[in-house]
């Protein structure tokens, strides 16, 4: 029976069952672009009123109700389910971010480690170059470097590089 799910799965589901090692890098990118543009449209209820990075003041992670947490985890594409822990995956998942933009290189960084940094971080890279997402992701780590945990985390939904903000 194991044997006819997974067959139907590959065929009505190749993403969700295919490894992606086999993926080329546009298929990759692709994906990934995909995921985020899907993510970031689940999440659009936490803005609210915010309209810039600049101005985004969010409480403390541990101060937000299950409806933020729960759109957060949706953003970031952790299971929003008000299970024990979220928070805290979502507080290690924002200094682990802001590490790697502090330590990391951007125009040192191969096409598909590019797509993959913009991918974590779901900024939406959707019809962009590689120069352009290397000049995304260095104004992201610029324009992010001083906002709280939960307010990184939002960024992505307000980060539109190159345009007016």
């Amino acid at each position: 029976m194991t044997v006819y799910i997974v067959g139907a799965a590959v065929i009505f589901f190749p993403r969700l069952i295919l490894t992606r090692h086999f993926w080329t890098d546009a298929q990759r990118s692709e994906f990934f672009a995909s995921e985020v543009q899907k993510s970031q449209k689940a999440a659009q209820q936490i803005l609210g009123d915010l309209k810039t990075i600049e101005n985004v003041a969010l409480p403390a992670l541990k101060e937000l109700d299950n409806t933020k947490t729960a759109d957060l985890a949706r953003l970031h594409g952790l299971i929003p389910l008000p299970l024990p822990g979220l928070k805290r995956r979502l507080e290690t998942r924002a200094e682990a971010l802001r590490r790697l933009d502090h330590v990391l290189n951007f125009s040192s960084l191969t096409n598909r480690q590019i797509v993959f940094h913009c991918y974590i971080r779901r900024i939406d890279f959707s019809g962009m170059s590689n120069a352009q997402m290397i000049d995304a992701l260095t104004e992201w780590s610029q324009r992010t470097r001083r906002l709280s945990d939960s307010s990184y985390l939002v960024a992505p939904l307000l980060f539109k590089s190159g345009r007016n903000l």
